[in-house]
Formats: structure tokens, C-alpha cells, sequence
């Protein structure tokens, strides 16, 4: 599998950026397998996927912390 993120050098920022466009960002990539975490407006917890196996999904969101761990380390 190759990897295909981009990393935008200088956009790493501290400021939030807006939902709609992670979302949309998440929809234009033609993406197979998603996994979608995050808050609401009340603070609640939210959770969806569309993966049924929870190993899976567990994998998914290792990528994840390992994929930002390297952005991390790559801009330091």
C-alpha cells in the first residue's frame, strides 16, 4: 500500500480548523474505510465507522497516533 498523505509543510498550527472542512477534505479523498471521532457541541463523545471489525478500527486510529507522531517529529 503506498502512502498517500500529504504533508503541507507550515500549515501545522495551533488554531482549530472548521469541521466542514475536514469533513469535506475526508469526502473528496474517496476514502474506503473512514473512522470518525470527535466532540459535539455539548462535549459528548462521538463515535462512527464504517468498518464492522473492531480490531480494524482499532488499527485505523494506531495509524493515526503513529501518522501524527511522525508529522511531530518531521517538523521538530
Amino acid at each position: 500500500m503506498t502512502d498517500n498523505v500529504v504533508h503541507m509543510k507550515g500549515l501545522i498550527t495551533s488554531l482549530p480548523i472548521p469541521v466542514e472542512r475536514i469533513l469535506n477534505a475526508a469526502l473528496d479523498a474517496d476514502l474506503d474505510t473512514v473512522l470518525v471521532l470527535g466532540y459535539d457541541k455539548d462535549g459528548s463523545f462521538y463515535f462512527a465507522d464504517s468498518e464492522a471489525s473492531g480490531p480494524e478500527n482499532v488499527w485505523l486510529c494506531e495509524m493515526g497516533k503513529h501518522k501524527l507522531i511522525q508529522i511531530t517529529i518531521d517538523d521538530e
